[in-house]
């Protein structure tokens, strides 16, 4: 996931952002966006790389954000993650406004509220597969440490790969050191959990287990968000969201929901 500064606007906003997305009947919004619109500074001048974008995740569920590369996909996701902020509008997630957070703020708010898996596993090569899952609960403090043990070597069972706890990640195979980047952003049982490009660094097969995993945790109620440029995950989730140009282009129901649902596509 890409890091960025906020930078102040360079030109003015532009007229009239996209209609709020609809949650399903009875739904509750984990995340909204509101009017949410992102400009980066640049050698020509200035760019929108987020166009009044308005998006209201419910709890729960496996939710795709679609599209090339510059539609925006790693601006929303680093905004959702309060890695950066918007230039303008309001993002909340759990009732908190993400958007006013500050640096400091946002990394002890991301600590404990969000999980992220990256395309190239980001564990710590000096540290046990058991240590990189140990270390968000040792960063947050909010456990004692024989139940961090007992939580890791559980999420590390649950992703397969409790046999490889004492092992460096570079004794992994891809798809082992992707189920352990899981678990670690499991650790602190956070509500959303955020994957960016989470299979682009795995064979197809590999892939797809790593898939039905994550599918596997939205149907046991986490909210769970995967940034890719693969358009067949549809197939998976209960939402598909594509975006181009800074802009929601579409928002429909993933195969999976029109299954689930009794219409078969």
């Amino acid at each position: 996931m890409k890091q960025s500064v906020h930078l102040q606007p360079c030109f003015p906003a532009p007229a009239a952002p996209s209609a709020a997305t609809p949650l399903p009947a009875g739904g509750e919004a984990l995340v909204r966006f509101h009017a949410v619109t992102k400009r980066y500074d640049t050698a020509t001048g200035g760019e929108l790389a987020l166009r009044g974008v308005d998006l209201a995740l419910p709890t729960g569920g496996l939710v795709a954000i679609v599209g090339k590369s510059g539609s925006g996909k790693s601006t929303l996701l680093n905004l959702l993650t309060a890695v950066d902020r918007p230039s303008d509008g309001e993002i909340e997630v759990a009732g908190v406004a993400v958007h006013a957070l500050d640096e400091t703020a946002g990394a002890r708010w991301r600590r404990a509220s969000v999980g992220i898996v990256f395309q190239f596993f980001q564990l710590l090569p000096a540290l046990t597969v058991r240590e990189n899952v140990l270390l968000p609960m040792a960063l947050l403090g909010r456990e004692p440490v024989q139940q961090r043990e007992a939580r890791a070597h559980g999420l590390l069972d649950r992703m397969g790969i409790a046999d490889q706890a004492h092992k460096l990640p570079t004794a992994l195979s891809g798809g082992q050191q992707q189920r352990c980047a899981i678990a670690r952003a499991l650790a602190n049982d956070p509500p959303l959990l955020v994957a960016d490009e989470p299979t682009g660094n795995l064979d197809s097969r590999t892939a797809e287990s790593v898939l039905e995993l994550l599918r596997q945790l939205a149907d046991a109620g986490k909210t769970v968000v995967v940034v890719t440029h693969e358009r067949d995950i549809g197939r998976l989730a209960d939402r598909v969201v594509t975006l181009a140009d800074g802009r929601i282009v579409s928002d429909e129901a993933g195969t999976r929901q029109l299954i689930a649902g009794g219409t078969s596509v």
